[in-house]
């Protein structure tokens, strides 16, 4: 026989504030994989890896409510500041019409992530270098191309915003990652599994690229202690 457990206001106000955090962070994931949804899987694992370092986590909760919580996200319209150019010059919107089943794939993906156990042997600073890496390459796309819908800067560098000068994402989660992302750089001790060049080497060339859209601006801050 099924049955209900009434929850009480102190459950109901943590679930309610939970489920605005993912919200947010989900829509938050367009925005950082800028239009380039293969580094998407990779910030919903570091962001299930987050979620469940929280001292409020509650697995059963996402568990027995993921087709709910799944149905939550897609009611919501992506925020039109989050629609990006790609770089075949096209804007992505998972709402429209033709990328509808996009953000559908996308939601589920979110949720199945925040549903798996964790894991003591995932090294989530891969990653983290991962995203770090994907941000860059975005960054440069932008460069040579404006961002989408009337941005503030049509030019502007997430890499530079948010791990260099370490602005503030208005998520708790994304600042973690972020920070992490700094502490990282000095190490770069993923090079070889990535198989590529030096975060270093990469953002040699990002630099001049927004340098040249910034007249009279500096890429890196005047910090010396910073690792690129």
């Amino acid at each position: 026989m099924a049955f209900t457990v009434e929850l009480g206001p102190v459950d109901r106000e943590k679930h309610k504030a939970f489920e605005r955090q993912i919200s947010r962070d989900f829509y938050l994931s367009f925005k950082f994989a800028q239009g380039h949804s293969p580094i998407q899987p990779f910030i919903y694992r570091v962001l299930g890896n987050y979620y469940r370092s929280q001292p409020d986590y509650d697995p059963t909760y996402i568990r027995e409510n993921s087709i709910e919580l799944m149905d939550k996200l897609m009611r919501f319209t992506l925020p039109k500041s989050h629609v990006t150019k790609s770089s075949k010059g096209g804007d992505f919107n998972p709402k429209t019409s033709s990328d509808g089943s996009a953000f559908m794939s996308e939601s589920g993906k979110f949720i199945e992530a925040l549903n798996v156990e964790k894991d003591p042997h995932a090294d989530i600073d891969l990653d983290i270098e991962t995203i770090t890496r994907g941000l860059i390459r975005r960054d440069r796309v932008y460069q040579a191309n404006e961002r989408g819908y009337q941005a503030a800067d049509p030019h502007a560098s997430y890499f530079r915003q948010y791990v260099l000068l370490r602005e503030p994402t208005g998520s708790a989660a994304y600042d973690h990652i972020f920070a992490r992302s700094l502490d990282l750089l000095a190490v770069d001790r993923y090079k070889d599994i990535h198989s590529t060049l030096p975060i270093a080497e990469v953002v040699s060339w990002l630099a001049p690229e927004w340098e040249t859209n910034h007249p009279g601006e500096s890429f890196l801050p005047a910090d010396s202690s910073h690792p690129v």
